[in-house]
Protein backbone atom coordinates (compact mmCIF):
# COMPACT_ATOMS: atom_id res chain seq x y z
CA UNK A 1 0.00 0.00 0.00
CA UNK A 2 2.88 2.68 0.66
CA UNK A 3 4.44 2.17 -2.12
CA UNK A 4 1.45 2.60 -4.47
CA UNK A 5 0.71 5.35 -2.92
CA UNK A 6 4.30 7.13 -3.05
CA UNK A 7 4.44 6.19 -6.55
CA UNK A 8 0.99 7.80 -7.33
CA UNK A 9 2.61 10.75 -5.45
CA UNK A 10 5.42 10.97 -8.08
CA UNK A 11 3.21 10.78 -10.86
CA UNK A 12 1.63 13.75 -10.08
CA UNK A 13 5.14 16.12 -9.87
CA UNK A 14 6.23 14.44 -13.63
CA UNK A 15 2.31 14.29 -15.21
CA UNK A 16 2.46 18.20 -16.20
CA UNK A 17 5.96 17.06 -18.08
CA UNK A 18 4.13 14.41 -20.07
CA UNK A 19 1.28 16.29 -21.07
CA UNK A 20 2.51 17.08 -24.52
CA UNK A 21 3.46 13.27 -24.94
CA UNK A 22 1.19 10.92 -27.50
CA UNK A 23 -1.86 11.07 -25.25
CA UNK A 24 -3.44 9.66 -22.46
CA UNK A 25 -2.73 5.65 -23.00
CA UNK A 26 1.18 6.82 -23.16
CA UNK A 27 0.28 8.48 -19.64
CA UNK A 28 -1.21 5.19 -18.46
CA UNK A 29 1.62 3.50 -19.88
CA UNK A 30 4.24 4.87 -18.31
CA UNK A 31 2.43 5.04 -14.95
CA UNK A 32 2.17 1.28 -14.79
CA UNK A 33 6.11 1.63 -15.93
CA UNK A 34 6.69 3.62 -12.66
CA UNK A 35 4.69 1.36 -10.55
CA UNK A 36 6.72 -1.50 -11.75
CA UNK A 37 10.03 0.20 -11.58
CA UNK A 38 9.34 1.09 -7.79
CA UNK A 39 8.27 -2.68 -6.62
CA UNK A 40 11.75 -4.01 -8.16
CA UNK A 41 13.35 -1.31 -5.54
CA UNK A 42 13.78 -0.18 -2.20
CA UNK A 43 11.56 2.29 -1.10
CA UNK A 44 12.82 3.09 1.84
CA UNK A 45 15.24 4.90 0.63
CA UNK A 46 13.87 8.61 -0.09
CA UNK A 47 15.26 11.79 -1.94
CA UNK A 48 15.20 14.75 0.10
CA UNK A 49 11.79 16.63 -0.22
CA UNK A 50 11.25 18.80 -3.00
CA UNK A 51 7.68 19.76 -2.16
CA UNK A 52 7.70 22.16 0.48
CA UNK A 53 5.92 25.52 -1.01
CA UNK A 54 4.56 27.00 1.63
CA UNK A 55 5.53 31.01 3.19
CA UNK A 56 8.12 29.47 5.76
CA UNK A 57 9.86 27.48 3.12
CA UNK A 58 10.63 30.37 0.95
CA UNK A 59 10.69 33.06 3.65
CA UNK A 60 7.85 35.02 2.99
CA UNK A 61 4.83 36.66 4.51
CA UNK A 62 1.52 37.84 3.89
CA UNK A 63 0.52 40.62 6.83
CA UNK A 64 -2.49 42.36 6.22
CA UNK A 65 -2.57 45.04 9.56
CA UNK A 66 -5.54 43.89 11.64
CA UNK A 67 -8.17 46.43 12.53
CA UNK A 68 -7.48 48.84 15.56
CA UNK A 69 -8.93 48.37 19.28
CA UNK A 70 -8.59 51.64 20.00
CA UNK A 71 -10.81 54.22 18.35
CA UNK A 72 -7.88 56.50 18.67
CA UNK A 73 -6.41 54.58 15.95
CA UNK A 74 -9.90 54.37 13.67
CA UNK A 75 -8.84 54.66 9.52
CA UNK A 76 -11.66 55.00 7.27
CA UNK A 77 -10.76 51.55 5.93
CA UNK A 78 -11.73 50.07 9.14
CA UNK A 79 -15.24 51.71 9.28
CA UNK A 80 -17.93 48.88 8.43
CA UNK A 81 -20.83 50.48 9.42
CA UNK A 82 -22.44 53.60 8.73
CA UNK A 83 -25.79 55.28 10.95
CA UNK A 84 -27.19 58.67 11.38
CA UNK A 85 -29.89 60.22 13.97
CA UNK A 86 -31.25 63.79 13.55
CA UNK A 87 -34.46 65.33 11.93
CA UNK A 88 -35.68 65.63 7.80
CA UNK A 89 -32.10 67.13 6.57
CA UNK A 90 -30.86 63.85 7.43
CA UNK A 91 -34.16 61.89 6.65
CA UNK A 92 -33.56 63.41 2.79
CA UNK A 93 -36.54 65.61 2.69
CA UNK A 94 -36.73 67.36 -0.98
CA UNK A 95 -33.43 66.29 -1.93
CA UNK A 96 -34.35 65.52 -5.64
CA UNK A 97 -37.34 68.16 -5.36
CA UNK A 98 -38.13 70.37 -8.55
CA UNK A 99 -41.69 71.75 -6.72
CA UNK A 100 -43.12 72.42 -3.51
CA UNK A 101 -44.99 68.89 -3.52
CA UNK A 102 -41.95 67.43 -4.19
CA UNK A 103 -40.41 68.23 -0.64
CA UNK A 104 -42.64 65.53 1.12
CA UNK A 105 -40.49 62.65 -0.79
CA UNK A 106 -37.71 61.15 1.71
CA UNK A 107 -34.90 60.74 -0.77
CA UNK A 108 -32.62 58.80 2.27
CA UNK A 109 -30.44 57.10 -0.64
CA UNK A 110 -28.70 60.44 -1.04
CA UNK A 111 -28.40 61.91 2.75
CA UNK A 112 -25.13 63.84 3.18
CA UNK A 113 -24.11 61.66 6.55
CA UNK A 114 -25.37 58.03 5.14
CA UNK A 115 -26.81 57.80 2.06
CA UNK A 116 -25.86 54.92 0.03
CA UNK A 117 -27.35 55.36 -3.66
CA UNK A 118 -25.09 55.32 -6.86
CA UNK A 119 -21.10 56.06 -6.50
CA UNK A 120 -18.62 59.23 -5.56
CA UNK A 121 -18.77 60.62 -9.00
CA UNK A 122 -22.82 60.31 -8.86
CA UNK A 123 -23.58 61.45 -5.07
CA UNK A 124 -21.07 62.91 -2.55
CA UNK A 125 -22.01 61.34 0.80
CA UNK A 126 -20.08 59.75 3.87
CA UNK A 127 -20.95 56.61 2.66
CA UNK A 128 -19.57 56.85 -0.74
CA UNK A 129 -16.41 58.33 0.17
CA UNK A 130 -15.91 55.56 2.65
CA UNK A 131 -16.44 53.50 0.00
CA UNK A 132 -13.10 54.53 -1.76
CA UNK A 133 -11.53 52.40 1.64
CA UNK A 134 -14.09 49.77 2.54
CA UNK A 135 -16.58 48.79 -0.47
CA UNK A 136 -18.26 46.68 2.00
CA UNK A 137 -19.44 49.29 4.47
CA UNK A 138 -22.61 48.42 5.65
CA UNK A 139 -25.56 50.85 7.27
CA UNK A 140 -26.60 53.47 4.96
CA UNK A 141 -30.06 54.25 3.57
CA UNK A 142 -31.20 53.84 -0.19
CA UNK A 143 -34.06 54.75 -2.12
CA UNK A 144 -36.76 56.99 -1.09
CA UNK A 145 -39.70 56.40 0.99
CA UNK A 146 -41.97 56.32 -2.21
CA UNK A 147 -39.87 53.33 -4.10
CA UNK A 148 -39.45 50.73 -0.61
CA UNK A 149 -36.26 52.03 -0.13
CA UNK A 150 -33.88 51.14 2.83
CA UNK A 151 -33.87 53.14 5.87
CA UNK A 152 -31.13 50.28 6.95
CA UNK A 153 -29.65 52.52 10.15
CA UNK A 154 -30.78 55.80 9.21
CA UNK A 155 -33.22 56.47 11.64
CA UNK A 156 -33.73 60.52 11.18
CA UNK A 157 -37.38 61.35 11.70
CA UNK A 158 -38.76 64.50 9.97
CA UNK A 159 -39.79 67.27 12.09
CA UNK A 160 -37.68 65.63 15.18
CA UNK A 161 -36.24 67.66 17.95
CA UNK A 162 -33.76 67.45 20.08
CA UNK A 163 -36.14 65.82 22.64
CA UNK A 164 -36.20 63.08 20.61
CA UNK A 165 -33.06 62.38 20.09
CA UNK A 166 -33.26 59.34 23.00
CA UNK A 167 -35.48 57.50 21.62
CA UNK A 168 -33.63 57.37 18.45
CA UNK A 169 -30.48 56.61 20.11
CA UNK A 170 -32.49 53.55 21.46
CA UNK A 171 -33.87 52.87 18.31
CA UNK A 172 -30.71 52.55 16.57
CA UNK A 173 -29.16 50.71 19.16
CA UNK A 174 -31.93 47.76 18.43
CA UNK A 175 -31.56 48.25 15.12
CA UNK A 176 -27.85 47.46 15.01
CA UNK A 177 -27.96 44.68 17.69
CA UNK A 178 -30.60 42.66 15.67
CA UNK A 179 -29.09 43.20 12.41
CA UNK A 180 -27.73 39.89 10.48
CA UNK A 181 -25.50 41.80 8.37
CA UNK A 182 -23.45 43.05 10.76
CA UNK A 183 -21.23 42.39 13.86
CA UNK A 184 -22.44 44.20 16.94
CA UNK A 185 -19.36 43.66 19.50
CA UNK A 186 -16.55 43.75 16.29
CA UNK A 187 -17.61 46.24 13.72
CA UNK A 188 -16.34 49.62 13.83
CA UNK A 189 -19.54 52.39 13.29
CA UNK A 190 -19.63 56.07 12.98
CA UNK A 191 -22.96 57.46 13.61
CA UNK A 192 -23.52 60.89 13.07
CA UNK A 193 -25.59 63.45 14.70
CA UNK A 194 -27.20 66.52 13.22
CA UNK A 195 -30.16 67.90 15.13
CA UNK A 196 -31.59 71.46 16.07
CA UNK A 197 -33.17 73.13 13.36
CA UNK A 198 -36.69 72.47 14.45
CA UNK A 199 -35.33 73.27 18.25
CA UNK A 200 -33.99 76.40 16.74
CA UNK A 201 -37.23 77.33 15.06
CA UNK A 202 -39.30 76.64 17.77
CA UNK A 203 -37.80 79.09 20.64
CA UNK A 204 -40.69 81.04 20.76
CA UNK A 205 -43.31 78.59 21.21
CA UNK A 206 -41.83 75.80 22.81
CA UNK A 207 -39.83 75.46 26.39
CA UNK A 208 -38.00 72.52 25.04
CA UNK A 209 -36.37 74.61 23.46
CA UNK A 210 -34.03 76.64 25.28
CA UNK A 211 -30.26 75.89 24.91
CA UNK A 212 -30.15 74.08 28.52
CA UNK A 213 -32.58 71.60 27.14
CA UNK A 214 -31.53 70.83 23.92
CA UNK A 215 -28.15 69.84 24.92
CA UNK A 216 -29.78 67.78 28.16
CA UNK A 217 -31.47 66.16 25.48
CA UNK A 218 -28.15 65.56 23.53
CA UNK A 219 -26.58 64.63 26.34
CA UNK A 220 -29.32 61.94 27.10
CA UNK A 221 -28.80 60.08 24.17
CA UNK A 222 -24.91 60.46 24.25
CA UNK A 223 -25.03 58.79 27.16
CA UNK A 224 -27.04 56.02 25.91
CA UNK A 225 -25.03 55.57 23.03
CA UNK A 226 -21.81 55.44 25.27
CA UNK A 227 -23.32 52.67 27.39
CA UNK A 228 -24.58 50.54 25.19
CA UNK A 229 -22.64 50.61 21.62
CA UNK A 230 -19.21 49.32 21.80
CA UNK A 231 -16.56 50.07 18.70
CA UNK A 232 -18.51 53.61 17.89
CA UNK A 233 -17.15 56.98 16.74
CA UNK A 234 -20.01 59.36 17.33
CA UNK A 235 -19.91 62.85 14.76
CA UNK A 236 -21.97 65.52 16.58
CA UNK A 237 -22.49 68.59 13.51
CA UNK A 238 -22.35 72.00 14.91
CA UNK A 239 -26.28 73.55 14.53
CA UNK A 240 -25.76 76.05 11.75
CA UNK A 241 -26.60 79.62 12.27
CA UNK A 242 -29.95 79.25 11.21
CA UNK A 243 -31.09 82.99 11.00
CA UNK A 244 -29.17 83.21 7.81
CA UNK A 245 -32.27 81.55 6.51
CA UNK A 246 -33.93 84.69 4.65
CA UNK A 247 -30.56 85.23 2.85
CA UNK A 248 -31.87 81.80 0.87
CA UNK A 249 -35.14 82.83 0.69
CA UNK A 250 -33.94 86.04 -1.45
CA UNK A 251 -31.02 84.31 -3.17
CA UNK A 252 -30.47 83.01 -6.74
CA UNK A 253 -33.08 80.61 -7.40
CA UNK A 254 -35.59 81.25 -5.13
CA UNK A 255 -39.17 81.66 -5.62
CA UNK A 256 -42.07 83.59 -3.96
CA UNK A 257 -43.42 80.36 -2.82
CA UNK A 258 -40.37 79.50 -1.26
CA UNK A 259 -40.18 82.16 0.56
CA UNK A 260 -43.61 81.25 1.85
CA UNK A 261 -42.76 77.45 2.38
CA UNK A 262 -40.15 79.05 4.72
CA UNK A 263 -43.11 80.64 7.03
CA UNK A 264 -44.75 77.46 7.61
CA UNK A 265 -41.45 75.77 8.50
CA UNK A 266 -39.56 78.65 10.70
CA UNK A 267 -41.85 81.40 11.12
CA UNK A 268 -40.06 82.41 13.88
CA UNK A 269 -36.49 83.19 12.31
CA UNK A 270 -38.15 83.79 8.88
CA UNK A 271 -39.98 86.71 10.33
CA UNK A 272 -37.95 88.26 13.13
CA UNK A 273 -37.92 91.71 14.02
CA UNK A 274 -35.34 93.81 14.41
CA UNK A 275 -35.47 93.33 18.39
CA UNK A 276 -35.86 89.71 17.78
CA UNK A 277 -33.09 89.26 15.79
CA UNK A 278 -30.06 89.69 18.36
CA UNK A 279 -32.14 87.30 20.88
CA UNK A 280 -31.79 84.78 17.74
CA UNK A 281 -28.07 85.21 17.51
CA UNK A 282 -27.48 84.74 21.14
CA UNK A 283 -29.65 81.78 21.53
CA UNK A 284 -28.27 80.13 18.30
CA UNK A 285 -24.97 80.78 19.88
CA UNK A 286 -25.55 79.39 22.93
CA UNK A 287 -26.77 76.13 21.33
CA UNK A 288 -23.25 76.03 19.69
CA UNK A 289 -21.40 76.99 22.48
CA UNK A 290 -23.03 74.22 25.43
CA UNK A 291 -22.79 72.04 22.66
CA UNK A 292 -18.73 72.21 22.71
CA UNK A 293 -18.83 72.04 26.10
CA UNK A 294 -20.23 68.85 26.63
CA UNK A 295 -18.12 66.82 23.70
CA UNK A 296 -14.81 68.80 25.22
CA UNK A 297 -16.03 67.78 28.88
CA UNK A 298 -14.15 63.61 28.22
CA UNK A 299 -17.40 62.90 29.36
CA UNK A 300 -16.72 60.06 26.61
CA UNK A 301 -13.59 59.82 26.60
CA UNK A 302 -13.67 57.01 29.03
CA UNK A 303 -13.39 54.05 26.65
CA UNK A 304 -10.63 52.79 24.15
CA UNK A 305 -13.43 51.84 22.11
CA UNK A 306 -15.94 54.92 22.40
CA UNK A 307 -15.66 58.70 21.52
CA UNK A 308 -17.38 61.43 20.30
CA UNK A 309 -15.97 64.50 18.54
CA UNK A 310 -18.06 67.79 17.44
CA UNK A 311 -17.64 68.27 13.73
CA UNK A 312 -18.26 72.30 13.26
CA UNK A 313 -18.68 73.44 9.93
CA UNK A 314 -21.76 75.12 10.54
CA UNK A 315 -20.42 77.23 13.55
CA UNK A 316 -19.96 80.16 10.99
CA UNK A 317 -22.35 79.61 8.13
CA UNK A 318 -21.00 81.16 5.33
CA UNK A 319 -23.76 80.57 2.31
CA UNK A 320 -22.70 79.34 -1.12
CA UNK A 321 -22.85 82.40 -3.42
CA UNK A 322 -22.79 82.87 -7.25
CA UNK A 323 -20.41 84.18 -9.05
CA UNK A 324 -22.16 87.75 -9.79
CA UNK A 325 -22.24 87.61 -5.42
CA UNK A 326 -25.74 86.28 -4.69
CA UNK A 327 -27.08 83.70 -2.03
CA UNK A 328 -26.84 80.99 -4.06
CA UNK A 329 -30.47 78.82 -3.07
CA UNK A 330 -29.77 76.12 -6.09
CA UNK A 331 -28.09 74.76 -2.74
CA UNK A 332 -31.54 74.44 -0.95
CA UNK A 333 -34.66 72.66 -2.21
CA UNK A 334 -37.71 74.24 -3.32
CA UNK A 335 -38.64 75.57 0.07
CA UNK A 336 -35.33 77.14 0.75
CA UNK A 337 -34.95 75.53 3.93
CA UNK A 338 -33.75 71.53 3.48
CA UNK A 339 -30.95 71.01 1.63
CA UNK A 340 -30.95 69.79 -2.43
CA UNK A 341 -28.64 67.32 -3.78
CA UNK A 342 -25.67 70.10 -4.13
CA UNK A 343 -26.29 71.39 -0.59
CA UNK A 344 -25.96 67.67 1.05
CA UNK A 345 -22.74 67.51 -1.39
CA UNK A 346 -21.36 70.40 0.18
CA UNK A 347 -22.08 68.73 3.57
CA UNK A 348 -20.33 65.10 3.38
CA UNK A 349 -17.53 67.25 1.54
CA UNK A 350 -16.69 69.54 5.10
CA UNK A 351 -18.21 66.89 7.40
CA UNK A 352 -15.48 64.24 5.41
CA UNK A 353 -12.78 67.25 6.01
CA UNK A 354 -13.19 68.20 9.63
CA UNK A 355 -13.28 64.18 10.32
CA UNK A 356 -9.46 64.01 8.82
CA UNK A 357 -8.44 67.25 10.66
CA UNK A 358 -7.23 67.49 14.65
CA UNK A 359 -9.79 69.10 16.98
CA UNK A 360 -8.36 72.50 17.45
CA UNK A 361 -7.48 72.94 13.62
CA UNK A 362 -11.12 72.14 11.96
CA UNK A 363 -12.72 74.54 9.24
CA UNK A 364 -15.57 76.05 10.84
CA UNK A 365 -16.98 77.16 7.68
CA UNK A 366 -19.66 75.33 5.05
CA UNK A 367 -17.52 76.26 2.16
CA UNK A 368 -17.03 74.36 -1.72
CA UNK A 369 -13.63 72.57 -1.39
CA UNK A 370 -11.41 69.75 -2.17
CA UNK A 371 -11.71 66.27 -0.35
CA UNK A 372 -9.04 65.78 2.04
CA UNK A 373 -7.34 62.34 2.36
CA UNK A 374 -5.66 60.59 4.96
CA UNK A 375 -1.98 61.11 5.05
CA UNK A 376 0.55 58.57 5.73
CA UNK A 377 1.64 60.90 8.84
CA UNK A 378 -1.62 61.12 9.77
CA UNK A 379 -4.42 57.82 8.65
CA UNK A 380 -6.85 57.98 11.08
CA UNK A 381 -9.93 59.96 11.94
CA UNK A 382 -9.28 62.57 14.28
CA UNK A 383 -10.57 62.40 18.00
CA UNK A 384 -10.28 64.65 21.39
CA UNK A 385 -7.34 62.36 22.47
CA UNK A 386 -5.40 61.58 19.31
CA UNK A 387 -5.16 65.17 18.72
CA UNK A 388 -3.89 66.51 21.70
CA UNK A 389 0.20 67.90 20.64
CA UNK A 390 -0.50 67.06 16.98
CA UNK A 391 1.49 69.23 14.86
CA UNK A 392 -0.40 70.48 12.39
CA UNK A 393 0.34 73.52 9.65
CA UNK A 394 -0.51 76.29 11.50
CA UNK A 395 -1.55 74.76 14.96
CA UNK A 396 -0.58 72.62 17.78
CA UNK A 397 -3.61 71.07 19.03
CA UNK A 398 -3.59 71.52 23.11
CA UNK A 399 -7.55 72.18 23.11
CA UNK A 400 -11.20 72.38 21.64
CA UNK A 401 -11.14 74.47 18.37
CA UNK A 402 -11.92 78.08 18.35
CA UNK A 403 -10.52 79.09 14.55
CA UNK A 404 -9.98 77.93 11.16
CA UNK A 405 -6.18 77.25 10.65
CA UNK A 406 -6.18 75.41 7.29
CA UNK A 407 -7.52 75.31 4.20
CA UNK A 408 -7.77 72.06 2.79
CA UNK A 409 -6.14 71.02 -0.50
CA UNK A 410 -5.97 67.81 -1.31
CA UNK A 411 -8.12 66.38 -3.74
CA UNK A 412 -7.59 62.29 -4.53
CA UNK A 413 -8.34 59.09 -2.53
CA UNK A 414 -6.45 55.97 -3.32
CA UNK A 415 -8.66 52.81 -2.90
CA UNK A 416 -7.65 50.96 -0.10
CA UNK A 417 -5.90 47.89 -0.27
CA UNK A 418 -4.25 45.38 2.24
CA UNK A 419 -0.66 45.78 3.14
CA UNK A 420 1.30 42.82 1.71
CA UNK A 421 4.97 42.27 2.52
CA UNK A 422 5.08 39.43 -0.05
CA UNK A 423 7.71 40.02 -2.98
CA UNK A 424 7.18 39.78 -6.52
CA UNK A 425 9.17 36.95 -6.96
CA UNK A 426 7.59 35.13 -4.12
CA UNK A 427 3.97 35.69 -5.91
CA UNK A 428 5.10 34.62 -8.91
CA UNK A 429 6.38 31.36 -7.41
CA UNK A 430 2.98 31.11 -5.68
CA UNK A 431 1.57 31.43 -8.71
CA UNK A 432 3.71 28.58 -10.27
CA UNK A 433 3.30 26.00 -7.38
CA UNK A 434 -0.68 26.53 -7.34
CA UNK A 435 -0.96 26.21 -11.29
CA UNK A 436 1.55 22.79 -11.18
CA UNK A 437 -0.83 21.28 -8.46
CA UNK A 438 -4.49 22.23 -9.95
CA UNK A 439 -3.21 20.78 -13.50
CA UNK A 440 -1.90 17.55 -11.09
CA UNK A 441 -5.30 17.25 -10.16
CA UNK A 442 -7.25 17.10 -13.44
CA UNK A 443 -4.11 14.88 -14.80
CA UNK A 444 -5.16 12.79 -12.49
CA UNK A 445 -8.86 12.44 -12.33
CA UNK A 446 -8.36 11.96 -16.31
CA UNK A 447 -6.21 9.10 -16.16
CA UNK A 448 -8.63 6.82 -13.63
CA UNK A 449 -11.32 7.65 -14.84
CA UNK A 450 -10.15 6.31 -18.26
CA UNK A 451 -8.63 3.56 -17.03
CA UNK A 452 -10.65 0.31 -17.32
CA UNK A 453 -10.92 -2.75 -14.82
CA UNK A 454 -11.12 -3.44 -11.46
CA UNK A 455 -7.41 -2.77 -10.66
CA UNK A 456 -7.79 0.62 -11.61
CA UNK A 457 -11.05 1.42 -9.72
CA UNK A 458 -9.36 0.34 -6.65
CA UNK A 459 -6.50 2.27 -6.85
CA UNK A 460 -8.80 5.65 -7.40
CA UNK A 461 -10.60 4.88 -4.47
CA UNK A 462 -7.61 4.24 -2.56
CA UNK A 463 -5.67 7.64 -3.96
CA UNK A 464 -9.45 9.18 -2.32
CA UNK A 465 -9.06 7.36 0.64
CA UNK A 466 -5.75 9.01 1.77
CA UNK A 467 -6.44 12.15 0.71
CA UNK A 468 -4.58 13.15 -2.18
CA UNK A 469 -7.59 14.31 -3.86
CA UNK A 470 -7.78 17.29 -1.84
CA UNK A 471 -4.64 19.01 -3.87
Amino acid sequence: MPSKISLSLIFLLVATSLANSEGENDWVNQLEQLEKIAQENDQTQKAPSSRASGTSYFNISLKCEPKPTSVHQLRPRDIDIVGAMGDSITAGFGIEATTLPGIGVEYRGLSWSVGGDLDLDGSVTITNVLRKFNPEVKGYSSGTNRDGGDYWFNVAVGGARSIHMPTQARDLIEKIQNDSRTNYENDWKLITIFIGGNDLCAMNRNNDSSPENYVKYLKEALDILHAELPRTMINVVEIMEIYVLPDVGHGYGSTPQCRAAQLTFCNYIVAATDEELPIIIEKNKQYQTLTQDLIASGRYDTRDDFTVVLQPFFRNTVLPYTEDGQVDSTYFAPDCFHFSSKGHALGAVNLWNNMLQPVGAKTTEWDITDLLCPSEEFPYIFTNLNSVGTQWPGSTTTEMPTTTTREPTVVTCPTNTCLNDVPDWGIAVLAIAATTLLFQFFALMCIFMSKKGPKHEGKTAEIYKNGVSAL
